[in-house]
């Protein structure tokens, strides 16, 4: 009989054994995420990463809560890329499923938004991709977050820039209005004046728009040294289009989301060489754990299951719901409560690095790498113990 155990469960999640019954538990979650709409590819990336993490933990035999071994299950809602929907979703998760424990969605948008719900009904969430600052200065205790805020994004790529001969003097900055590019936006004014530059032009375009060239124009008359074009990915191939239509010659391009991302070189080919963005995290980091190994085993597992290699949004994906699962083997209890305790006092190492959270839900201590599109990828260039390749700089003209 107990060589027919496994098969029966995996049939079934009840079998009987000797007259008693057995029922595998279970820790189910809840998420509502990008799978249609403008966002498809980082919320699809995004839900990869937790799926990989389910994959592997009940590989292993589960989570071991209080002495049981729980498998993972995640229900997931497509929200379209629609944030009322996020919302409303969210609140069907906890309501109606009775979901207690919340992976967010892509986006500081829909995470704001998303968090709001969680957090009336005291609802543990993590964010493994919430970016904008805002997210984090509203006093909520039941939400935590696994990256690096906006307000940090781009201070190294100014830093790096400021240290080039010639030194760099104009910056322009056009963005997205929405959460995450003002996010990015607010501190330059900030960066040029700690770097020495002059902010020449700094507009933001609204969150639909396909056709900047009215803004490029503005642009390219002021023939600026710095040029950042603040958006998710969608937006920024338009925009790199444009830009080289019109053979705006900046020694730098850079963008705050979409340069890590594979699809801008699949998009752009050779036109997307020498874009300077930030990253969360990177293949040849040094983190590793018991669970995943490191960098280079992470890639090579997600890659078998998936078909491609795993960015930051997979890769912090990942991250947030193990730093989950660690605190549910800590509390030892599925109680909303202590899980929440165990998230708010950790501080663990994994693969993703130290995962310790401020009073606010944030991360302590995340810093942004600076890469460049070098030969087709994208190549690490800052700071110095982690760099692959110097900057290219200034970027050749079109």
């Amino acid at each position: 009989m107990k060589k027919l155990l496994p098969v029966l469960v995996a049939v079934a999640s009840v079998t009987f054994f000797a007259g008693t019954v057995l029922a595998q538990d279970v820790v189910r979650l809840g998420c509502s995420i990008s799978l249609t709409g403008k966002l498809t590819y980082e919320g699809k990336a995004t839900r990869d990463g937790y799926e990989f993490y389910k994959a592997l933990i009940n590989k292993k035999g589960g989570l071991n809560i209080g002495g049981r071994k729980y498998k993972v299950d995640i229900k997931y809602y497509d929200d379209e890329t629609n944030v009322q929907t996020s919302t409303k979703l969210i609140e069907k998760l906890i309501t109606e499923d009775k979901i207690d424990f919340i992976l967010g969605p892509y986006g500081s948008g829909p995470s704001f938004a998303t968090s709001a719900i969680t957090e009336k009904y005291k609802k543990v969430t993590v964010l493994p991709m919430a970016a904008s600052p805002e997210v984090f200065e509203r006093g909520f205790k039941y939400m935590f977050g696994m990256i690096a805020t906006t307000d940090v994004y781009l201070k190294d790529i100014f830093y790096l820039a400021a240290q080039q001969n010639p030194k760099p003097k104009t910056v322009a900055v056009l963005w997205k209005n929405d959460l995450a590019n003002k996010g990015l936006a607010d501190p330059v004014p900030r960066f040029c004046k700690d770097n020495g530059f002059d902010l020449i032009y700094n507009e933001k375009f609204s969150a639909g728009a396909s056709d900047f060239s009215a803004e490029l124009t503005v642009i390219k008359s002021k023939n600026p040294d710095i040029f950042a074009f603040l958006s998710q990915l969608e937006q920024f191939i338009m925009a790199v289009k444009q830009i080289k239509d019109m053979k705006i010659n900046g020694k730098i391009i850079m963008n705050g989301i979409a340069v890590p991302q594979p699809d801008l070189v699949k998009s752009l080919g050779k036109d997307a060489e020498y874009m300077v963005g930030p990253t969360h995290w990177y293949r040849t980091f040094k983190y590793k754990d018991s669970l995943f190994g490191d960098s280079p085993n992470f890639v090579r597992e997600f890659k078998q299951m998936f078909n491609y290699e795993p960015e930051y949004h997979s890769v912090g994906a990942t991250a947030g719901i193990q730093a989950l699962g660690i605190a549910l083997e800590k509390a030892g209890v599925l109680d909303v409560e202590k899980v929440r305790n165990a998230l708010a006092t950790m501080n663990v190492n994994t693969f993703w690095g130290p995962i310790q959270f401020d009073e606010k839900g944030k991360i302590k201590g995340r810093t942004m790498p600076v890469g460049q599109i070098l030969n087709g990828q994208f190549t690490l260039v800052y700071p110095p113990e982690l760099a692959e390749a110097k900057l290219v700089w200034p970027k050749p003209a079109w």
